[in-house]
């Protein structure tokens, strides 16, 4: 049986004009993988600051895309 995995990401080379950062997924099945774009965007700081948004956060917009990235169908 594969192992399903999936980790989200920023990619550095989609920012915003006030410096944040789209978050993307990888979803990984055995050794195949595919991207996608989940739409929203951070700060790199925040992104860092917070552990990738598995740390507790306290701002709401942070809390927000936690909850989303977490409830993204799989």
């Amino acid at each position: 049986m594969k192992k399903l995995k999936v980790s989200f990401y920023l990619k550095g080379d989609k920012k915003k004009q006030n410096g944040e950062t789209a978050i993307y997924g990888k979803i990984y099945l055995g050794n195949i993988y595919s991207s996608f774009s989940t739409a929203k965007y951070i700060q790199q700081e925040r992104w860092a600051k917070t552990n990738s948004l598995r740390n507790p956060v306290r701002i709401d917009n942070e809390i927000n895309l936690k909850n989303y990235l977490k409830n993204l169908p799989e």
